[in-house]
């Protein structure tokens, strides 16, 4: 490495220059003809300093381990001192910039932390990633809640979201007698078992199905047209085992 390029990166180390200072003076150092001053005093930034924080900055409100890469990543996500201070102020001090750079991206804020953590959770950077993502609110929890299910982990109404299990869902499953669990929620929106579904099974002539055999009849295309086609082809006594 030439002494030129080590006194770029010492001086931003030192948080004397910011990132797009040192990469126009390495580009500088690099480029064939020219011999720029390499010790004389940088210009002032072109972005205030708020914007696009020095390392020294950064490391004062909680970064760590910050080289040029992880440096160049937290200013290209827009992760400031502010940022690191507010989720620092609500004792997550511990986090690495992929932590932050991840929070960053899916529009993580202290309230939202809050939030959860006032409903009782206490959510890891990850969790917190996975409910964004998913759309996981309190009120959704609030609402499985009003709907009789209580004390849902993060997982449990991550999966309920992305299996499209909704409290409209719950409430025509309910509507129509069903007495379901969460795992059996989850299954009947995984295969499409709707209430117009279990109508459809009983004018068939199932009735008292439970759970398990509406799943089945829907994995194995069990349906009003098949079982026609079925009797038209002679067969008689159709049970559903045998349609299955």
């Amino acid at each position: 490495m030439s002494e030129e390029r080590m006194t770029i990166l010492k001086m931003l180390q030192e948080g004397k220059i910011t990132v797009e200072e040192a990469t126009r003076l390495i580009e500088a150092v690099e480029r064939p003809g020219e011999n720029p001053r390499m010790l004389d005093a940088p210009k002032p930034p072109a972005i205030p300093a708020a914007v696009q924080p020095t390392k020294a900055a950064l490391e004062r409100a909680g970064a760590k381990d910050l080289d040029l890469g992880r440096l160049t990543e937290l200013k290209m996500h827009g992760v400031t001192p502010a940022f690191i201070r507010a989720f620092k102020d609500l004792g997550l001090d511990d986090l690495s910039t992929s932590d932050l750079v991840e929070m960053r991206i899916h529009g993580i804020t202290p309230s939202f932390v809050l939030q959860f953590r006032n409903a009782g959770f206490n959510p890891s950077v990850g969790e917190l990633v996975e409910m964004k993502i998913h759309g996981v609110s309190t009120d959704f929890y609030g609402q499985m809640q009003a709907l009789g299910l209580g004390n849902l982990s993060i997982g449990q109404m991550v999966e309920m979201k992305m299996h499209g299990v909704t409290p409209a869902f719950m409430t025509e499953m309910q509507a129509a007698g069903f007495d379901a669990t969460l795992d059996e929620l989850i299954e009947l929106r995984i295969h499409n078992v709707t209430p117009e579904f279990y109508d459809e099974a009983q004018r068939m002539g199932f009735e008292d199905l439970s759970i398990e055999q509406l799943v089945e009849m829907r994995v194995h295309g069990v349906t009003p047209e098949f079982m026609q086609q079925m009797e038209a082809l002679g067969l008689a006594d159709l049970t559903l085992d045998r349609l299955v």
